[in-house]
């Protein structure tokens, strides 16, 4: 037992098993590390109360084939519901579990506000937000010249499979979005609001959770990294405050205190 509850590891199904199976099947990253993508997404089906099985993408050769196959295409998270087309954006998978379950609603009712809530989350999950910049980052520090074999290996295919930065500019656009994330929770609380968004939880109290970790991951009992990797998340961006910082993690804190469940799922 520790402060976030008893550790309990969960199963996971093969791809092949998964593919023909009823109920809702949960393809995350299985790699020792915690994906925000994939913390996202079972955030969201965990908070809804929505039942699902972990399924691991990768064949007996560790390759992502069949997931291919299934999605063409050879990230995670997808979500799969019964014979239902896979879901890997996650905008289609945010609006699969609202359908599923009108339990803790994740998406304001008043348009203005789902408008927010959808624009913060791409901010962070999006093609160009945080997870997408800090990628970029990792990239270049795994082929940074003084890096080993192994570092260089791993970059070499993450710079295959998602590209690099034509300029450097992706540091400085996470120091942005991490700012616009402490303004918006700054102003928030200053109003006696709790959440990133209105009164309730929201899926941007989710997203930020998972998110945060690319600047500091959880403890080591609950979310288990190989210390490489651990390394390569932890980053404390020059221009945000320290207490605005320490804002963010805290409410990331919070939420996985009340609202989330550990260990994450990363072996």
């Amino acid at each position: 037992m520790n402060a976030y509850g008893d550790i309990e590891m969960p199963e996971w199904t093969p791809l092949d098993q998964a593919i023909d199976a009823q109920g809702v099947r949960l393809v995350l990253a299985r790699l020792g590390v915690p994906s925000p993508w994939s913390e996202f997404c079972r955030a969201i089906f965990d908070v809804k109360s929505i039942p699902y099985s972990l399924v691991d993408a990768r064949d007996v050769q560790g390759t992502y084939r069949p997931l291919k196959s299934l999605t063409a295409q050879e990230s995670v998270p997808v979500v799969l519901i019964d014979r239902e087309r896979p879901r890997s954006n996650w905008l289609d998978q945010l609006y699969a579990a609202e359908r599923l379950s009108s339990k803790t609603p994740l998406l304001p009712s008043a348009v203005a506000e789902r408008a927010i809530v959808v624009g913060l989350v791409a901010e962070l999950c999006g093609e160009g937000g945080l997870g997408w910049c800090r990628r970029l980052q990792f990239i270049d520090e795994l082929l940074a010249q003084d890096s080993t074999a192994r570092d260089k290996q791993v970059g070499g295919y993450l710079k295959a499979k998602y590209g690099a930065a034509s300029d450097r500019d992706y540091e400085s656009r996470s120091e942005s979005i991490v700012a616009l994330m402490a303004d918006r929770l700054r102003s928030q609380k200053a109003a006696g609001r709790l959440m990133f968004v209105g009164e309730n939880l929201s899926a941007v109290d989710l997203a930020w959770a998972a998110f945060a970790a690319l600047l500091q991951p959880l403890p080591e009992p609950v979310c288990p990294m190989h210390s490489r990797w651990r390394d390569l998340f932890s980053w404390i961006p020059k221009t945000v405050p320290a207490d605005d910082l320490s804002l963010l993690l805290t409410h990331r804190d919070r939420i996985y205190h009340d609202f989330l469940k550990l260990p994450i799922p990363t072996l």
